[in-house]
């Protein structure tokens, strides 16, 4: 008989053990969730912009110089030649890298004359979207023979045409006219 008193014994105190630990006044406080880190910001990536630059008395090997010159100012992010060492375009992160330290440090690289090329950009739509990529690379190829003409962009869309030129020197109309002599004619802007 003793025996059976055991497991009956223990079954008591089992019970008060478990009753116990569940009652609210317990001084042992539920374990807390942890908190997530916050997760790590990363800056914002700079604005950038593009300039054109006109550069005088230079061949091959100074062109090479004065990109490598160029592209080493501090906010520099691209440069491309336009015209081969006549003209380029620099990409710059906007509030750096300021036109007159541009002009001076391709000067002092070997450049004879460097000047910032003021800049207009047009869109032009097409009467009919372009159909096939030799269509586009005929316009372009036509657009770029234009000495103003410094970009020609055509969207996936293939229905507009963005020409980034000279505005001294380049005239919309004349834009129209090589479209149209391609058999791509746009309609006429405002």
């Amino acid at each position: 008989m003793p025996f059976l008193l055991r497991p009956v014994a223990l079954a008591v105190v089992l019970a008060a053990c478990l009753s116990g630990a569940s009652r609210a006044d317990d001084s042992i406080p539920p374990p807390r969730k942890p908190v997530p880190a916050p997760a790590p910001t990363l800056p914002p990536e700079p604005k950038l912009e593009a300039v054109f630059v006109e550069l005088g008395g230079l061949d091959e090997p100074k062109g090479a110089v004065v990109e490598k010159s160029v592209t080493e100012v501090k906010g520099v992010r691209a440069w491309t030649w336009v015209t081969r060492v006549t003209d380029a375009k620099v990409v710059r992160e906007v509030g750096t890298a300021d036109d007159a330290t541009l002009l001076a440090t391709a000067t002092k690289a070997g450049a004879t004359t460097a000047g910032m090329v003021p800049i207009a950009i047009v869109t032009l739509t097409f009467i009919e979207s372009l159909s096939c990529a030799g269509c586009i690379r005929t316009l372009s190829t036509a657009l770029r023979a234009i000495a103003a003409v410094k970009e020609v962009e055509i969207p996936d869309t293939r229905a507009t045409i963005t020409i980034t030129y000279d505005s001294r020197t380049g005239k919309v109309a004349e834009f129209v006219k090589v479209l149209a002599d391609a058999e791509m004619p746009v309609v006429a802007p405002k």
